[in-house]
């Protein structure tokens, strides 16, 4: 009779570890979903409305409105997407399903700020390499974090840390910048590439704590859940971009 109330206890642990898992990947697929969609129909609407039909050394003249547009676009949405992920910090242990808001709200200011990437010319061959090799990253990093047996909170410091060393000497080549501008792209190939190391920690560090959820069952909740899939979306979308840029910057674009 223990043997089955162990069993019985053993297959139930398991279908909520599937389930909390599911829920995960599935609001993860969503975030990505609205963001393509959003990028695609703004990029498309804007190509619309402020290309000038001109063609200058293969790529299309955005008007003088909108060259404004695409930089209120691009400063509005970064604004945005930090004040939103500091809501959805906020609401996600708490009941109720506000959080369902912030995140689709988030996702769609995430996709107009892509949208001023394709109107900026990149084509979509470069941007689906960039993506590809995201997605390689992000699996390989995950399943060393879920399945790693140790506690990996080293990974979190340690990224944080690189973010915070990369956001200090980016300020002092911001005044070298002004002194030496050639000097500006080496730092940043550099920073991009801590950064997608910094994103790929992050990944780990977030898969193992996933795995800690799954274990404590108590902490277990659709909130919960679409929360840790906001942590790994972000990091996806961090990563992806850095990447982007790299792919470019070997390109000599």
């Amino acid at each position: 009779m223990a043997a089955f109330s162990s069993s019985t206890a053993f297959d139930e642990a398991g279908k909520a570890k599937t389930k909390f898992m599911a829920a995960v990947f599935g609001y993860l697929f969503i975030g990505l979903l609205i963001t393509s969609a959003v990028a695609l129909g703004v990029g498309f609407l804007f190509a619309k409305l402020y290309w000038t039909g001109e063609v200058v050394g293969g790529a299309h003249v955005i008007s003088e409105q909108g060259t404004m547009v695409l930089f209120g676009l691009m400063i509005g949405s970064f604004v945005l997407l930090l004040i939103d992920q500091v809501a959805m910090s906020i609401t996600a242990f708490k009941s109720g399903k506000g959080l369902w808001i912030w995140y689709v709200l988030y996702a769609v200011i995430m996709g107009v700020f892509f949208s001023t990437l394709l109107v900026a010319g990149i084509d979509f061959a470069t941007m689906g390499e960039a993506l590809g090799i995201t997605a390689v990253c992000f699996l390989v990093m995950f399943l060393v974090g879920y399945f790693s047996p140790a506690n990996l909170s080293a990974f979190g410091l340690i990224g944080l840390g690189l973010l915070i060393g990369v956001l200090l000497v980016s300020l002092f080549f911001g005044i070298w910048f002004l002194i030496a501008p050639g000097s500006f792209y080496i730092w940043n190939l550099v920073s991009s590439l801590i950064i997608v190391f910094a994103m790929m920690l992050f990944i780990g560090f977030d898969a193992n704590n996933m795995k800690k959820i799954v274990e404590r069952g108590g902490a277990i909740s659709n909130n919960v859940a679409m929360y840790c899939a906001m942590n790994l979306y972000v990091d996806f979308i961090t990563m992806f971009i850095r990447v982007l840029w790299l792919i470019m910057a070997f390109k000599d674009r």
